[in-house]
C-alpha cells in the first residue's frame, strides 16, 4: 500500500476537530490530581535541585524513581517553580495537548480520523485520569505518538531518529521500550536491505545513545542497572501462573470500569490488520507485545495506568485509517459507538467526583485483586478543583505526617506510602520503605510469602538491627551474614563514588557473588513450620476437625516435612484441611524436582485425605524434604498427616 506524506497543521483549525480536542482537555483539566507514587520521584526533583544529588535519602545512593526523562524534565521547571504540584500537573497538560495536536494534524489522515481518535481518548477513563496525576504518562504518550507519526510517514524513515525517539520512550519508562521494538526492528531490516548491516546499525546505536548512557551513569552511580523499584517488585517469590493470573484480572478491571479502553486497543490491533497495511502491522505488534508483558507481570494495582500508552498506539492507528473511503454513515457509526461504549463505564469521564466520600468503604476503590481506582482514592485530597476553588497542593494526611517528621529533624523512620510523607519531610528525615521500593536491602531480600497479596506491595521482613544501624551508623544487623552483604552493599551506595573498592563491589553484587549471604528462606518464609515425617504419621480420619489433637497448623509460610532420607515413592497420603487450597513442593537440597496443586474439595472447615501421584521429576531425582504452602482459603491452613506410599 503507497503511504503519503499527511503532516497537515491546518487540520487542527477543522471545525470538527476542535470540539474533540477542546473536550480532551477540559476533562483532563477537570479530573486534575496527583498520587502518592509521583512525589517518590518529587522527592528525587527537590534532592536533586537540593544539591543532594538524583537520590531519596541523602545518605545513599538509590534509583527510586521508574522514570528518569520525567524526572529530569520535571526538575528543569522544579529549578524554577519551586514546587511539584502545579508543576507537574501542568506540565502533563502541555504535554497531553502536544499529543492531541500530533495526533490530528501528523498521524491521522483526515479529519474524520483525528476526531475520532481524539474523542476515544476523551471518553477513555484510564488516559483522562492519567493526563495528569504526576507520572510519566503525559511524555510517554507525546514521545509514543511521535515516533507511530514518523514512521508511519511516507518521508524516507530516518532510523537515528526513530531510534533516538524509542530510546528516550525507554528512558522514560524503560519497560515501554516493548512498543517501540517490532516496528523499530522492521525499520532496522528494511534500512539494512537499502543501505547494509554495519551503516544501520551504527544508524541504530547512534539513536539509542540517550538510553545508553543513562543505563551505564546507573550501573556507575547506584550501583545497578534497574531501578530499586524493579529488584523490590521482582523478587517476589510469587508463580508465573499466580501473576498471569493477576494480570487478567488487572484486564479484567479496566474491561468492568472503563470499558472503551480495552475496546479501543482492540479496534486499533484489529484495523492495523485491514487491507495488508503492514507498518500499522508492526505497531500493533508492540502493542501486543506490551499487553503479554503486562500479563507476565502482574499488571499493576493502578487500574488503568499501564494501558494508556497501548490506546495511545491505539487511536493513531485509527486516526491514520483512511477513513474517507467509507461510506460516511460507517464513520458516524463508529462515532456512536465510541460515545455508547464511554458511557458504559460506571463512572464515565465526565463525572468528577463519585462515589461517597463519607467514611468510604475500602472496597469502593479497591476490587477484590487489589486494584484500585487510584484518581477516585486521591481526588478528594489532591485534585486541582477542590469544594469550587483551585488547589495548590494536596490536603492529605500523608502530607501532615510529612511536616510532622520535618519539624521533629533529623530522624530515621520505618514506614510505607513514602510520596507525600517522603517529600514533605524533606532530605533530613531517612525514610525506610518497608515495601522496599526505596531500600536498597531490603529489595534485594525476598518479600515473605503472603496468601493475599496485593500486586506492587510487597512487604519485607525488617531484619533485626537493620534500623539501628541506620540511625547509628554501626552494623548492628543481628543475621551475620547479611550484615556482611549490607557491608558490601553500603560500600556501593554510601562509599566514595570513584574508589576502586567501590567499582570492584558494584561488579560483584551484579554478578551474584555475594547472593549467598541471604539466607532467602529465612526472610521468604519467616513463619515456616518445620516437622519431621514421624511428628505427622499418625493417620487422621477424612472428617476429623480443623483442631483436632495431633493435627498441624501452620500460616502463610507453610509447613516442611523433613523425610530424614532420600525418598522415591510413587505415591504420598495426606490429610489437609478440605476449604482451602494447597501447593505441595518437594526438595532435594534446595533444589524443587516436583511440585503439585490440591485444590479445596469442601466448603467446610474438615480434614480430607488425599492420595497424590508424585511427579515423575521427583521420583527419579529422589526428594528429602516437602513443603506445603497455602494458596487460598479461610486463612485457618491445617496438615493431618503425611505418609509415604
Amino acid at each position: 500500500m503507497t503511504y503519503y506524506s499527511r503532516f497537515s497543521p491546518s487540520r487542527l483549525l477543522n471545525r470538527a476537530v476542535w470540539p474533540a480536542l477542546a473536550l480532551l482537555m477540559v476533562l483532563a483539566l477537570r479530573r486534575a490530581w496527583v498520587c502518592d507514587d509521583a512525589y517518590i520521584t518529587f522527592r528525587v526533583v527537590d534532592n536533586l535541585v537540593g544539591g543532594y544529588g538524583p537520590v531519596w535519602n541523602v545518605a545513599e545512593r538509590v534509583q527510586t524513581f521508574t522514570n528518569p526523562l520525567w524526572m529530569l524534565t520535571v526538575s528543569a521547571f522544579y529549578l524554577f517553580t519551586g514546587e511539584p504540584y502545579l508543576t507537574g500537573i501542568l506540565l502533563s497538560l502541555a504535554l497531553t495537548l502536544l499529543t492531541a495536536a500530533v495526533l490530528a494534524c501528523w498521524v491521522a489522515r483526515t479529519s474524520q480520523g483525528a476526531l475520532l481518535a481524539l474523542l476515544a481518548l476523551a471518553l477513555s477513563n484510564a488516559f483522562v485520569d492519567y493526563a495528569t496525576s504526576g507520572l510519566e504518562n503525559a511524555l510517554t504518550h507525546l514521545l509514543l505518538a511521535l515516533f507511530i507519526a514518523l514512521y508511519l510517514d511516507s518521508k524516507p524513515h530516518s532510523l537515528a531518529l526513530l531510534s533516538l525517539l524509542a530510546s528516550l520512550g525507554g528512558l522514560n519508562r524503560l519497560d515501554t521500550l516493548l512498543l517501540y521494538l517490532p516496528a523499530l526492528v522492521a525499520c532496522f531490516l528494511a534500512q539494512t536491505k537499502e543501505k547494509g548491516l554495519w551503516r544501520s546499525l551504527r544508524m541504530l546505536v547512534l539513536g539509542q545513545l540517550p538510553l545508553l548512557a543513562w543505563l551505564s551513569f546507573a550501573t556507575f552511580y547506584y550501583g545497578s542497572t534497574l531501578p530499586n523499584t524493579a529488584l523490590a517488585k521482582l523478587g517476589t517469590g510469587i508463580p508465573i501462573w499466580a501473576l498471569i493470573g493477576q494480570g487478567w484480572a488487572y484486564l479484567g478491571n479496566s474491561f468492568r470500569n472503563d470499558p472503551l479502553t480495552l475496546t479501543v486497543i482492540g479496534a486499533g490491533v484489529g484495523l492495523a490488520f485491514f487491507k495488508s497495511m503492514w507498518r500499522s502491522v508492526w505497531v500493533s505488534g508492540g502493542i501486543a507485545l506490551y499487553l503479554l508483558y503486562l500479563l507476565r507481570i502482574g499488571g499493576d494495582f493502578a487500574g488503568g495506568r499501564f494501558l494508556t500508552a497501548p490506546l495511545l498506539g491505539a487511536t493513531a492507528l485509527i486516526a491514520q485509517f483512511d477513513w474517507s473511503r467509507w461510506p460516511h454513515r460507517r464513520w458516524a457509526g463508529a462515532v456512536a459507538l465510541t460515545v455508547l461504549v464511554g458511557m458504559l463505564s460506571p463512572h464515565p469521564t465526565f463525572w468528577v467526583a463519585y462515589g461517597d466520600y463519607t467514611n468510604p468503604s475500602w472496597m469502593v476503590f479497591v476490587d477484590r485483586h487489589g486494584i484500585a481506582d487510584e484518581r477516585m482514592w486521591y481526588y478528594p485530597e489532591t485534585a486541582l478543583w477542590r469544594n469550587g476553588r483551585l488547589s495548590t497542593a494536596p490536603d492529605h494526611v500523608w502530607r501532615r505526617d510529612g511536616e510532622r517528621l520535618r519539624a521533629a529533624g533529623s530522624s530515621v523512620v520505618l514506614t510505607d506510602s513514602i510520596g507525600m510523607r517522603g517529600y514533605y519531610a524533606g532530605p533530613q528525615v531517612h525514610l525506610v520503605d518497608q515495601w522496599a521500593l526505596a531500600d536498597p536491602l531490603l529489595a534485594r531480600l525476598p518479600a515473605f510469602r503472603q496468601v493475599r497479596w496485593r500486586i506492587g506491595h510487597f512487604d519485607r521482613l525488617i531484619p533485626p538491627g537493620y534500623v539501628e544501624t541506620l540511625r547509628s551508623g554501626n552494623n548492628q544487623i543481628a543475621d551475620r551474614q547479611l550484615g556482611l552483604y549490607y557491608e558490601k552493599l553500603r560500600t556501593v551506595t554510601r562509599g566514595p563514588l570513584f574508589d576502586a573498592a567501590r567499582l570492584r563491589e558494584i561488579w560483584r553484587l551484579n554478578t551474584g557473588q555475594y547472593d549467598h549471604l541471604i539466607d532467602r528462606d529465612a526472610y521468604r518464609l519467616p513463619h515456616l513450620v518445620r516437622v519431621s515425617l514421624a511428628d505427622v504419621a499418625v493417620p487422621q480420619v477424612a472428617g476429623a476437625t480443623w483442631n483436632a489433637r495431633g493435627n498441624t497448623l501452620f500460616y502463610d509460610s507453610g509447613v516442611e516435612i523433613a523425610l530424614g532420607m532420600m525418598a522415591r515413592a510413587a505415591r504420598i497420603e495426606v490429610s489437609l484441611d478440605a476449604n482451602d487450597a494447597y501447593q505441595v513442593v518437594y526438595l532435594n537440597g534446595t533444589r524443587t524436582v516436583g511440585e503439585q496443586i490440591v485444590k479445596a474439595s469442601n466448603r467446610q472447615s474438615a480434614l480430607a485425605v488425599y492420595t497424590l501421584t508424585v511427579p515423575r521429576r521427583a521420583i527419579r531425582c529422589g526428594y528429602e524434604r516437602i513443603r506445603i504452602f497455602p494458596l487460598h482459603g479461610d486463612e485457618t491452613y491445617v496438615l493431618g498427616h503425611l505418609i509415604l506410599r
